[in-house]
């Protein structure tokens, strides 16, 4: 059977595949995904039931699935948003942008998003999270105040922000710099205290925790 077409890709690890369709595909009942991404291993968000093995079946797969109308979280034994077994890896710190789609990929998870209406998911092995504040109810004009991440490790300060409802691009690295200390976030746009709208996007740059803040 051959792969919807769309761009398809997956984690540096592997846990996690990845696609961004040229056309919605069917993700649950009365609902269509233009964006997906799934794993054996993906953590279930809050408030969904976990992934049972049905008797005698394949095992279900936790899979995430986005569109301009919110995000969604569904059970499958369909490979969904798996391409061929050499689907490119997006490495981390990098990010995948098709129209009005994104996806972020960090060592600490994958981030995918839609810029026009505020709607996202985070997931990895260890937690993941659903985001829909233009998906019905106040949740698009909700105002939300910046978190201070300065001086934070990348990974940190991403799920900082998440938590909070917000979503970032980074510029530079996660590790350490050519002087060997570690990468912290040395500015942030918006500054700490700003008002936004929940799901706006944060610029998350970052330097070296020493010296003076030479960029990673």
């Amino acid at each position: 059977m051959l792969a919807t077409p769309g761009y398809f890709f997956q984690t540096p690890s592997g846990n996690f595949h990845c696609a961004i369709f040229d056309k919605p595909i069917a993700f649950t009942t009365g609902y269509s995904a233009d964006l997906g991404c799934q794993g054996l291993v993906a953590a279930v968000p809050d408030g969904e039931k976990p992934c049972a093995k049905p008797e005698q079946s394949q095992a279900l797969m936790p899979a995430f699935g986005l569109a301009d109308n919110g995000s969604r979280f569904t059970c499958t034994a369909d490979a969904l948003f798996y391409g061929t077994s050499d689907s490119p890896a997006l490495p981390y710190g990098q990010y995948l942008k098709v129209g009005s789609y994104k996806c972020l990929s960090q060592e600490m998870g994958i981030t995918c998003s839609t810029t026009d209406q505020g709607a996202s998911f985070f997931v990895s092995k260890e937690s993941s999270k659903l985001v829909n504040s233009a998906a019905g109810g106040n949740g698009g004009t909700d105002s939300v105040s910046v978190p201070d991440v300065g001086g934070e490790r990348p990974a940190k300060a991403a799920q900082i922000l998440q938590d909070a409802g917000l979503k970032y691009t980074q510029i530079g690295g996660s590790d350490r710099g050519s002087h060997g200390a570690q990468c912290v976030v040395v500015k942030q746009a918006p500054i700490a205290g700003s008002q936004v709208k929940a799901g706006a996007e944060i610029t998350l740059t970052t330097g070296e925790a020493s010296p003076n803040g030479t960029p990673c």
